[in-house]
């Protein structure tokens, strides 16, 4: 059996790390600037979240297994994945759900909602 080296380091490590791919990923088909031509709502503070990197966080916690607005918490003590993805600081479970809570289905047009079998969203 192959022996493990162990050693320690300075630098700050994450159980994470896996998550450099997806932000690769995310970084080469262009989400991020197809989002900020969308109309999403503007934040409320200059202290407050851009709307693409609060969709970036959200998508980021349900990637590492967050199931609710609380999980994603986690995000906010992790400064490696922070640091991967560019953030200053992730945002709060309250910020998610500010947010989302400015989202409502009227402005969707009827054509998007129509289901393949023919039923809509009313």
């Amino acid at each position: 059996m192959k022996e493990i080296e162990v050693s320690f380091t300075d630098k700050n490590v994450t159980a994470w790390g896996g998550m450099k791919l997806m932000k690769d990923m995310v970084d080469s088909i262009g989400i991020k600037d197809f989002m900020s031509g969308l109309d999403l709502p503007e934040k409320g503070s200059n202290r407050g979240y851009e709307p693409v990197q609060i969709i970036e966080c959200f998508w980021t916690s349900i990637w590492i297994g967050a199931g609710r607005f609380s999980h994603s918490a986690y995000l906010r003590y992790d400064k490696v994945l922070q640091e991967i993805f560019g953030w200053k600081q992730a945002p709060s479970q309250s910020t998610y759900s500010r947010f989302f809570q400015k989202f409502s289905w009227k402005p969707i047009p009827k054509c998007l909602c129509r289901c393949k079998n023919g039923l809509s969203i009313t």
